[in-house]
């Protein structure tokens, strides 16, 4: 038997709406079988977690296309809170 992890992130209003409407979108186009934020996260995780395991390389290259991006978005988050 595994034992459950709990993960928590905080964000702000306005990212938890756009997140909401990302969500009810893909559930209404029938590329989720649940709106729920939670679910949500789980179908994401096992994705990721899924592309990992069949090809460790093509997951590295999206991460690393995208790195610079998040971090330019993050430090002008904290530039303005």
């Amino acid at each position: 038997m595994s034992q459950n992890s709990e993960l928590k992130i905080k964000i702000d209003k306005a990212k938890h709406k756009k997140l909401i409407t990302i969500i009810e979108d893909l559930y209404e186009g029938a590329a989720l079988e649940s709106p729920e934020i939670e679910e949500f996260l789980k179908f994401t995780l096992f994705i990721v977690f899924d592309e990992y395991d069949k090809n460790k390389e093509s997951i590295g290259k999206f991460y690393k296309a995208n790195l610079q991006n998040y971090l330019k978005s993050k430090n002008m988050e904290s530039q303005f809170p």
